[in-house]
């Protein structure tokens, strides 16, 4: 049997045959109850609501993508919440299509803050298929600006940070692993006595952990490796799936090498033959012998050509 449901939350209270009370959360109130915080700015109570009713968190956006993106939503929502996990299951959640189309359209009834007029010409002008780039850029500006300004800890929003850049597409790994290495050399010069490593410490790890998580872990370490930071490629293995027995014999012969005959290493190994080229060139060596190396195709060997000339 209904007997109430509560005016301030999607919960209607049932009783139940044996005679207790129940309280529970149907769709039919759970929906227009988020729709409405997030109408009215308030995303951290969206955003938890959504997450212990299990809603699809593309609707942040897609109810409004103008509002959230021009209008100060992501802005406000920086501000909000408090729980990085939040911020991190929002921008995972992201997809590039309206959800309000097929999968929680939005009732006839609704009133929106904003005419829906104007809702409607932004919604039309709006590409949803360039949205979780978007969105990604947007949010990484906002939380390196908080930071920067002094109004949250510096390194508050790494995590977040570092989602928005494995999220976006193509992944920006490489700007994320400078970033964990720059929020590491910051935390170290902070600390009385210097460690071992900076990528050692524990909150370094830990953001390689991370980061290994959202990404492919051999794309990861291949990134790393083409920045020429043997260490860091050390770290991204040593908190992945990788075989010790493959990476570590690996980055100890490179470490062995002189600077430019390790990048060219490198290059070959992840097909970068142009830039092998320009580190060949540096090495000093007079000749290249084109059959010594058979990753090296026709017209690869071509433009090698090209560049000398």
């Amino acid at each position: 049997t209904l007997v109430a449901i509560l005016p301030d939350k999607p919960t209607a209270v049932l009783q139940l045959p044996r005679g207790n009370l129940e309280g529970v959360y149907p769709r039919a109130l759970v929906l227009p109850h988020i729709m409405q915080l997030i109408d009215g700015s308030q995303y951290h109570l969206a955003l938890d609501m959504m997450r212990r009713q299990k809603v699809d968190m593309n609707l942040i956006v897609d109810m409004n993508p103008f509002k959230c993106l021009e209008g100060g939503g992501l802005a406000s929502m920086v501000c909000q919440v408090k729980k990085m996990d939040h911020l991190n299951l929002f921008l995972a959640s992201l997809q590039d299509y309206d959800i309000t189309q097929w999968k929680y359209r939005i009732p006839s009834w609704f009133r929106f803050q904003e005419s829906n007029e104007n809702r409607a010409e932004s919604r039309a002008a709006f590409d949803f298929s360039t949205k979780v780039n978007l969105v990604c850029s947007k949010m990484r500006l906002l939380m390196m600006e908080r930071e920067e300004e002094g109004f949250s800890p510096k390194g508050q929003f790494l995590l977040p940070i570092l989602s928005t850049f494995a999220k976006q597409s193509p992944p920006q790994l490489s700007s994320a692993l400078e970033l964990i290495k720059e929020n590491a050399e910051s935390a170290a010069a902070k600390l009385a006595t210097k460690p071992k490593s900076i990528l050692g410490t524990e909150h370094a790890q830990s953001s390689i952990k991370y980061l290994a998580f959202l990404a492919d872990y051999e794309l990861l370490f291949d990134t790393a490796l083409g920045m020429y930071d043997f260490e860091l490629a050390k770290a991204v293995a040593r908190n992945s799936q990788m075989d010790p027995k493959v990476y570590l014999p690996m980055l100890k012969r490179l470490r062995s090498l002189p600077v430019y005959e390790a990048k060219y290493e490198v290059d070959v190994k992840l097909k970068r033959f142009e830039s092998a080229l320009r580190h060949l060139y540096k090495m000093g060596v007079p000749e290249f012998d084109a059959d010594s190396n058979l990753e090296f195709s026709s017209d690869h060997f071509a433009k090698c050509k090209r560049f000398i000339e």
